[in-house]
């Protein structure tokens, strides 16, 4: 059976970013992709696109980019609030599916995609704890199974919550 090729939206992002960062690359080229990717960036909804595209990319540089845009977003306190609420309670939801799947030690996940996503709970912990995040910890807790390897990576990050 054919493995479905992801969404040429998805291809062309994941290009630009690998363009960026390659420093052999033509010049304008480079700028060109980086000038692409920092419209995104600034974009209302470029958070949403790249969250979206932090679960279906396979460059792990692509993904550490999709972790920072997200990131650049929530740490604007302006730009944070002016998500609607569903939209944040989504990526809330987000966060803590993805650490239910991938937040353990034994992950496959690289240290630096670990240490964003880390960054990145941190940061909505900042803006919406206590509320309307109150029940944060159980959630992480509960998603991380309480297990002292699991704690581990993403418990360090949270002494910077306060």
């Amino acid at each position: 059976m054919a493995q479905q090729q992801p969404p040429a939206e998805l291809l062309e992002f994941q290009r630009a970013v690998l363009i960026s960062f390659d420093h052999t690359a033509e010049p304008s080229v480079r700028s060109a992709a980086s000038a692409s990717l920092e419209r995104l960036k600034q974009s209302e909804d470029g958070w949403s696109f790249c969250l979206q595209a932090f679960g279906a990319c396979t460059d792990d540089q692509a993904r550490f980019w999709c972790l920072q845009t997200v990131l650049h977003m929530v740490a604007s306190p302006e730009r944070y609030a002016a998500v609607p609420e569903p939209q944040r309670q989504s990526l809330r939801g987000y966060l803590v599916a993805w650490l239910q799947s991938k937040g353990g030690s034994q992950t496959e996940e690289q240290g630096f995609i670990k240490n964003k996503f880390a960054q990145l709970v941190v940061a909505v912990i900042r803006h919406d704890y206590p509320r309307p995040w109150l029940e944060i910890f159980p959630q992480l807790l509960g998603a991380l199974q309480v297990r002292p390897s699991r704690v581990g990576w993403w418990g360090v990050g949270l002494g910077h919550v306060w």
